[in-house]
């Protein structure tokens, strides 16, 4: 579908809760993912957790296809949260977070389609949390 000419982009958004910053407080569900191990941190036996290999499948997948209608000069756009280890959205204790932005699929698409990025807060009104994200297109 995307290497047809009426397809003029695709927008990528992955299930983030392997990724998700939220994994990093105490007494919470464990760390699937670190700077150390973006690709998902493996088990005593070595494997990863199936819910890490399902998401990977999953972003691996999605940037295939975005990769088919970027390489036709369709448009791009890739969604996930913010990353929380350093930068302008940092929070402390997080500083081993790997978000989307860190899987190494992602980087080498970001790289080859010379993607840029905006953030940017998506909220619900009323809503008492920040949902900060980040677009690279």
């Amino acid at each position: 579908m995307t290497s047809r000419r009426y397809c003029l982009g695709v927008l990528v958004s992955t299930p983030c809760n392997t990724f998700s910053a939220a994994r990093f407080r105490d007494n919470e569900a464990p760390v699937l993912r670190d700077l150390e191990h973006p690709a998902g941190v493996p088990g005593p036996d070595a494997s990863l957790p199936v819910s890490v290999t399902r998401a990977n499948a999953i972003t691996d997948n999605a940037l295939s296809v975005a990769s088919v209608a970027a390489r036709r000069g369709a448009g791009v756009v890739i969604e996930s949260p913010v990353p929380r280890s350093a930068g302008a959205h940092a929070i402390p204790g997080r500083e081993q977070h790997a978000s989307l932005w860190d899987y190494p699929a992602v980087i080498d698409a970001v790289s080859e389609f010379r993607m840029s990025h905006v953030d940017m807060d998506q909220c619900m009104c009323g809503a008492t949390s920040q949902k900060a994200t980040e677009l690279i297109g």
